[in-house]
């Protein structure tokens, strides 16, 4: 079961200003203490990212790797990490919370510890995707600010794909299926 679900810019210190989009899927966690919960998860996420990404910028400490390696190591980007949360003043049970970066966007996903992790990685792959599709530029993540102004939109295409925090398998015709009804359902609003 997911938990909950961010959308939240790349910022040294996170703040409200930084979340876009935030959904909990429990009565307990829509309380007052959701912005501090997303603050925090948030914070654990930047700082998972910066960790890796210094860990791919620092040298091997073995000199017999072949320097071809060296450099795939080094070329290569840290765009998707995942990390577990202790029980605690977070919350009751502990969770794993797993994210991928596109540009400057964090999609975060925080999941029961006995959710399925690929099924999620995939997820987020095709959610990516489809939030591409549905706003017709690959670059939507590139420009957070207009993933803010379109939150209705991003939370029709959540609830399509994340039916009450419960993962789906997203393959290809049901993503498309989904983008339909997403459409459908933001024309009959306008």
């Amino acid at each position: 079961m997911v938990v909950g679900f961010l959308i939240h810019v790349f910022t040294p210190k996170p703040s409200i200003n930084s979340i876009l989009f935030s959904n909990f899927y429990s009565t307990k966690l829509n309380d007052e203490d959701e912005i501090k919960r997303s603050t925090a998860i948030i914070q654990q996420v930047i700082q998972d990212y910066s960790f890796q990404e210094k860990c791919l910028k620092s040298t091997p400490i073995n000199e017999g790797i072949d320097s071809k390696i060296k450099i795939q190591i080094q070329e290569k980007s840290v765009n998707i990490g995942s990390f577990r949360i202790p029980k605690g003043k977070l919350f009751d049970s502990p969770k794993i919370v797993l994210w991928k970066k596109v540009y400057e966007v964090f999609y975060t996903l925080i999941l029961e510890k006995d959710e399925n992790r690929k099924l999620a990685k995939y997820f987020l792959q095709q959610f990516v995707l489809s939030l591409n599709d549905l706003f017709r530029d690959d670059k939507i993540s590139s420009k957070p600010r207009d993933l803010f102004t379109k939150a209705e939109e991003v939370l029709i295409l959540v609830d399509q794909t994340l039916p009450g925090g419960q993962l789906i398998y997203p393959n290809s015709y049901l993503m498309k299926h989904i983008q339909k009804q997403t459409k459908t359902l933001i024309s009959e609003k306008k």
